[in-house]
Order: C-alpha cells, then structure tokens, then sequence
C-alpha cells in the first residue's frame, strides 16, 4: 500500500475505473468521496494525466523558492 495520500490516490487511479472516470468528470466531488470530507468551495482541483508525450510541472504556492528536496516531493515522476 502506497505511503503518502497521493500515491494512494494513484494507486486508486489506475486500479479502479469508476474512481479514474468520476475524478476526470468532476474531481472535487471525486475527491471529497474518497477523502470522506468536504473541500471548501474556493478550492480548484484538477487532473492532469501524463503521457509519454506530455509532462507538467506543478509549482506550489509560496515565497518562490522552492528546495530541490521540496521539489522531489511533488514532482511525481523522474528523468525520462
């Protein structure tokens, strides 16, 4: 079982098709589900799926400087 939030997230993502299908379609609701919690409703959530083409990088909120280790922790992937 995967460690972090995200990763079980994933994991859920890829092994479960209804879950994948409803986080696509409306990933607030999705989420709230299986978080079994409300996410206030100034908050955006959105999915972004990578391909062997496509790459995102994800720049968290802040003062602007982020940390390699920090930026390790939720780049999500590796060198390619």
């Amino acid at each position: 079982m995967a460690d972090n939030l995200a990763d079980q997230l994933k994991d859920r993502y890829y092994s479960d098709p209804e879950f994948a299908a409803a986080l696509k379609a409306d990933p607030k609701a999705a989420l709230a589900a299986a978080l079994g919690a409300d996410i206030p409703a100034e908050v955006n959530i959105t999915v972004l799926e990578e391909s062997a083409t496509q790459r995102y990088i994800v720049i968290p909120e802040g003062s602007g400087k982020v940390s390699l280790d920090e930026l390790d922790s939720v780049s999500g992937g590796g060198w390619v």
